[in-house]
């Protein structure tokens, strides 16, 4: 099935005239006829009321969704800067169905920014796994929550699509370990990651230099692609601290 898809970190609340950057991720969205997107750090003010579900009035993925009547899931796992619940999200145009998280971190304390899960759901017959991965820091190892991730990918019997934030560069040991067993789309494209950054600053868990590739796609098989590429990824067209991802799927 052909499927557009954009996976992309919206940096929670951070972002200096949010409300305009917003509006251009609908207008990409709108323009490129997405089926699913991708969100990490979706986010809502924890002093909200809630409008439906566990969705809060003024979060940042459901005032994308809502401008394009796309479905959406979101999934709250942590709290950050004391005021916001910080999360992931997916929404499509098309039915989102076999929703499931799971805690991947070692720490499970909503209070804690290290708690890590991901966000599982099937549509169009993909399963999508939304995942922002965090690094060795208070405990925790990145290393461990891959095992833990793909040790769960690897019982799907469908074809998979591992999208996010992974917060380690290309070419990194730790992306490397999911290489062994997965295909990455920007490789598939032939898309060098040096020339082709979605971070563009100093990564905390690193002294590597600024611009690095950090956000993926893996599929569990080798899928055709008719186009892949990076997008808000010029200093005049950010919408975040990072850029997006965007592949149409063939």
């Amino acid at each position: 099935i052909h499927m557009k898809i954009l996976s992309l970190n919206l940096h929670c609340f951070k972002e200096d005239n949010r409300i305009n950057k917003l509006n251009k991720i609908i207008q990409f969205i709108k323009e490129n006829d997405i089926d699913v997107c991708l969100f990490q750090e979706a986010a809502q003010e924890i002093s909200k009321p809630i409008i439906y579900g566990n969705i809060k009035e003024g979060n940042n993925s459901y005032y994308i969704s809502s401008k394009l009547n796309y479905n959406i899931i979101f999934h709250p796992i942590k709290m950050s800067f004391d005021i916001l619940e910080e999360g992931l999200a997916i929404i499509s145009k098309h039915p989102i169905t076999n929703v499931y998280h799971k805690t991947i971190s070692t720490t499970n304390s909503f209070e804690t920014w290290h708690k890590r899960d991901y966000l599982k759901a099937v549509i169009n017959n993909y399963t999508f796994y939304n995942v922002h991965l965090g690094w060795d820091i208070a405990g925790e190892c990145g290393m461990t929550q891959i095992i833990r991730l793909l040790e769960d990918v690897n019982k799907e019997n469908s074809t998979v699509l591992l999208c996010g934030d992974f917060n380690y560069a290309d070419n990194s040991n730790e992306i490397n370990y999911i290489k062994e067993k997965y295909y990455s789309l920007s490789d598939i494209y032939g898309l060098n990651s040096f020339d082709n950054p979605t971070f563009h600053f100093q990564l905390d868990n690193t002294t590597q230099k600024y611009n690095q590739m950090i956000d993926f796609i893996f599929s569990n098989q080798k899928i055709f692609l008719k186009e892949f590429k990076i997008v808000f990824n010029n200093q005049d067209d950010y919408v975040s601290d990072h850029s997006g991802l965007f592949a149409i799927i063939d």
